[in-house]
């Protein structure tokens, strides 16, 4: 007796099957794709942004007041001043751009520190300096909520 004929391919049917869930499967992947580029994007910009607040906050802490000078010192790399608020709009390298209006050729960030002098009560206090780092720059964060933004708080001692 002859044993019965087995093929030993796939079924059209099987075939089928597993195209639809391959086909499934990726369109699944490819759907994720662009929220794990835009992740990947906004945590570059993040990451920017920290290592700019590190650059600013190390330009505050180079700023030291010269010995019997009446005017109020100044950060070497960035000129910010000891006291009062100062707006800088900085590329990702941590250069000053003086193109405010963001986009094309324009920063990337906007920089606003806001340095608080000790009271005449309490000369010996530190001062203290809030630095908040905007994305996009072209955006006023008072007037309209920016892409992102970062902030920290440094105390200086500037006595």
């Amino acid at each position: 007796m002859k044993p019965p004929y087995h093929p030993g391919g796939f079924s059209l049917i099987e075939v089928t099957l597993a195209m639809g869930i391959a086909a499934f499967c990726l369109l699944a992947i490819f759907g994720l794709l662009p929220a794990g580029l835009d992740s990947n994007r906004e945590s570059h910009r993040h990451a920017a942004a920290a290592n700019l607040a590190t650059s600013v906050t190390a330009d505050l802490q180079a700023m030291l007041p010269t010995a019997g000078s009446a005017s109020t010192p100044s950060s070497p790399l960035y000129n910010i001043s000891a006291s009062g608020t100062t707006t800088l709009y900085l590329n990702e390298d941590g250069s000053i751009n003086s193109n405010a209006t963001g986009g094309d050729g324009g920063p990337l960030y906007r920089a606003t520190i806001d340095i608080t002098s000790p009271s005449a009560l309490t000369p010996r206090e530190a001062s203290s300096a809030s630095i908040n780092i905007t994305w996009a720059a072209g955006t006023n964060p008072s007037q309209q909520s920016p892409a992102g933004s970062y902030e920290t708080v440094v105390g200086l001692d500037l006595n």
